[in-house]
């Protein structure tokens, strides 16, 4: 007699569920599992009020209690606005608690600037638990909430495609030059590390299909330094096609849109899929950015 699926376990109540349909994730690091919006609510209400308290105390050293601009926090569509297309985002890696995420971004309003902030978790790339949102005029409270690293906006540069995390911008020539040969250094290791049975370099074009998948929703993200030490970003991706499962790998470098006032995109640079685990390894690194290991 075969033994029954074990279930999965809510967090946060401890209710048993038997499916995946059931149940709710909210960050990849640890991979907690909920049975309701009221239970996420419930168990993340720490973080929520941690945030509450920290905006609290920053606001009474700066003297901003009564700011105008906190009202504009309260508008969902200017916090939905900042969780889709932010100008900044910065990622806090806590080793024993969520990773955190604060996206950042600017209104102008009447000729005035205004800072809209939201602090968020992550799951598969996006948002999809917001612990705090807030607004100020004051760059003082702004610099505050930088927290942990500044990552680059993925953006993929000269596409056509203008889905979710994609725009057009525009990169110099030297630049260009400059990445056209970190590509053939990449597209070379990888020739020499490929293994007969895996996908050949002629059929890579049947699979761009995934490309905007592996960029917009990867299962990880890893952070590497090439041979000449500059840091460049892998995003992987499992899929499967025809009963057939592989990674797709997107390798970008973070580059300086001058166009777009001194801000950063990430610029795709080879993309291509494998069925190959050690080509898969080889792409990760200690420093992950977001996702759990793909088994």
């Amino acid at each position: 007699m075969a033994l029954n699926q074990l279930p999965y376990r809510c967090e946060n109540c401890d209710k048993m569920m038997h499916s995946k349909e059931q149940i709710f994730l909210i960050e990849d690091k640890f991979g907690h599992v909920f049975c309701s919006d009221g239970c996420i609510v419930n168990f993340y209400k720490y973080l929520t009020h941690f945030f509450y308290e920290e905006d609290l105390r920053v606001r009474q050293e700066l003297g901003l209690e009564s700011e105008t601009a906190m009202s504009l926090a309260q508008d969902q569509k200017l916090i939905e606005k900042t969780l889709e297309s932010p100008d900044h985002v910065f990622f806090q890696n806590n080793d024993f608690r969520p990773d955190l995420y604060f996206l950042h971004r600017e209104e102008e309003f009447n000729g005035e600037k205004y800072y809209l902030i939201v602090g968020c978790l992550m799951h598969d790339g996006k948002p999809s638990f917001v612990f705090y949102q807030s607004a100020t005029q004051n760059l003082s409270y702004v610099q505050d909430f930088q927290l942990g690293e500044k990552l680059g906006i993925l953006s993929h540069v000269g596409s056509e495609q203008q889905g979710e995390g994609f725009v057009d911008v525009e990169i110099s020539a030297e630049q260009m030059e400059e990445l056209e040969l970190k590509k053939s250094q990449f597209l070379a290791e990888l020739m020499e590390r490929k293994k007969q049975a895996d996908i050949p370099p002629e059929d890579y074009h049947l699979y761009e299909k995934y490309a905007p998948d592996a960029l917009s929703g990867p299962d990880e993200v890893y952070k590497l330094e090439d041979m000449d030490g500059d840091e460049v970003f892998s995003y992987i991706k499992f899929f499967q096609e025809g009963g057939v499962s592989f990674y797709y790998i997107v390798v970008c470098y973070q580059v300086l849109v001058e166009s777009q006032e001194h801000s950063h995109a990430l610029y795709p640079i080879l993309s291509f899929p494998s069925l190959d685990p050690d080509i898969y390894r080889y792409f990760q690194s200690e420093d992950k950015i977001t996702g759990g290991q793909i088994n």
